[in-house]
């Protein structure tokens, strides 16, 4: 215990004059940015301590964060006020931050939210943790609509910009609605850990055919990164026993290149339904519990057919290849440019798992853009090349950026090759474009592709 208590109190006393623990410069956010993450965490260490030891040095200090974190942002808080909310604990803020400023990210903000909630149960007489508990759970049953799509077939990590959830998130953020539901008993909470489980569901399936099962840990959003920490199946037969539990492996690179991207085996004689746990270290969370997926076992995938292509940056040679130079002064995004037309423009809908094929001299950074019938695009960068050679990579339009501003057809594709870090010529030839139908059909055709082509990695 005098470990622990000394390691809170040294973290606790490297925060700045103002409070808070500044960070450096990160993605859109500048240097001296903190989290409402950062007081709601260390909240609840410090009411742990004071539960382990009396001590009440440690409800005070966990007091003192609390308030610190339901201040507003220009009081060095992480409360932020703003068009759409009153009450926005915010994962991402600095005391100059405007309206405009404020991402919405949900993982961050359900977090605080929890630790707020746990001392308003704890410390009934602080009516302002009760008070801006109940704010923030208006703001977010008010805006809780804007974190999915549309169509309700995915969910989004944060609002500003529109940047789709990783796997992972959609399990946090499920482990965080149970909690929030065990906490408070509000259906509110209970409803959204349902919701996320049946999204999930849909994009991870438990597929079977000719008595054999098959569950990708590959899937939405990112195909190519295997996110979804070690998973557990458990087959049940119809009166709820137990007939067989297959685990994955524990996630490493290793586990890549040994084909582990699959569970396969055998279905077992009277299965009724199976159950999908994640583990992750000591903890695991039932994100489904389902009839197998029934296929016919066709693995026929689509490919598209481009005609129309412009380049902008580049030139062909005579081998088909495309040739990308150095450029004389090399400046952020500099690029070359592949723009092709579709034969015939494709239902966005089937672009939840496809694969884009290509060769390279030399690696690079690139990116991809798919463009709608009105010209609007949804971009995304693409998981570097980091040698020469062909490269298979999985993706899904769940993984690009605002994903919803492309219409119901894609008509278009931009391939974007950046050369700002190029030190001489890069040779890149596009093969295609291959749409599969599910998870099944890309398992069963996953050797023809070679697992030394398939770019996958884990996060």
């Amino acid at each position: 215990m005098a470990i622990v208590e000394g390691r809170f109190n040294r973290f606790l006393d490297s925060r700045n004059k103002d409070g808070y623990w500044p960070h450096d410069a990160y993605d859109s956010f500048p240097a001296g940015w903190y989290s409402g993450m950062d007081f709601s965490g260390m909240g609840l260490a410090a009411l742990a301590l004071y539960e382990a030891t009396g001590n009440d040095k440690y409800l005070a200090a966990g007091n003192a964060l609390m308030d610190q974190l339901i201040r507003p942002v220009d009081a060095h808080g992480a409360l932020h006020k703003t068009d759409t909310a009153k009450c926005w604990l915010g994962e991402f803020v600095w005391p100059e931050m405007s309206n405009a400023d404020q991402n919405y990210v949900l993982n961050g903000f359900l977090v605080s939210l929890e630790a707020l909630a746990i001392y308003a149960k704890a410390e009934p007489d602080h009516a302002a943790y009760t008070d801006i508990t109940d704010c923030a759970f208006n703001d977010l049953k008010s805006n809780i609509s804007s974190f999915f799509f549309k169509d309700g077939s995915w969910s989004y990590y944060m609002l500003s910009p529109h940047i789709p959830n990783h796997t992972r998130y959609i399990i946090f953020e499920t482990n965080q609605f149970d909690a929030l539901y065990r906490l408070t008993g509000d259906a509110f909470y209970k409803g959204q850990a349902a919701r996320r489980r049946s999204i999930f569901s849909k994009n991870y399936q438990v597929f079977s055919h000719d008595g054999q099962f098959l569950f990708s840990e590959l899937g939405t959003p990112q195909p190519y990164l295997r996110d979804i920490y070690q998973t557990r199946l458990t087959f049940f037969d119809r009166d709820g026993g137990t007939l067989a539990d297959v685990s994955s492996g524990a996630g490493n690179t290793d586990a890549v290149r040994d084909s582990k991207l699959f569970l396969t085996g055998p279905v077992p004689k009277g299965t009724d339904r199976v159950r999908l746990d994640i583990v992750n270290g000591g903890s695991q969370i039932s994100m489904f519990d389902a009839p197998l997926a029934q296929v016919s076992g066709k693995t026929d995938p689509l490919v598209l057919q481009t005609g129309n292509e412009a380049l902008i940056g580049m030139q062909k040679d005579a081998d088909g290849y495309l040739v990308l130079n150095p450029p004389a002064q090399p400046e952020p995004q500099t690029q070359g440019r592949l723009t092709l037309d579709l034969n015939h423009s494709i239902d966005t809908n089937i672009l939840n798992l496809f694969t884009i094929d290509a060769e390279s001299s030399e690696p690079i950074y690139w990116a991809l853009g798919l463009v709608d019938e009105s010209g609007r695009e949804t971009y995304r960068y693409l998981p570097q090349i980091t040698k020469a050679g062909h490269f298979t990579v999985p993706l899904s339009r769940y993984g690009f950026q605002d994903p919803e501003t492309v219409g119901s057809t894609v008509k278009r594709v931009v391939i974007y090759l950046y050369a700002n870090a190029l030190t001489k010529p890069i040779r890149f030839k596009f093969n295609g474009i291959t749409v599969w139908p599910d998870y099944y059909s890309f398992a069963k055709n996953i050797k023809k592709l070679g697992y030394d082509h398939l770019l996958v990695e884990n996060l």
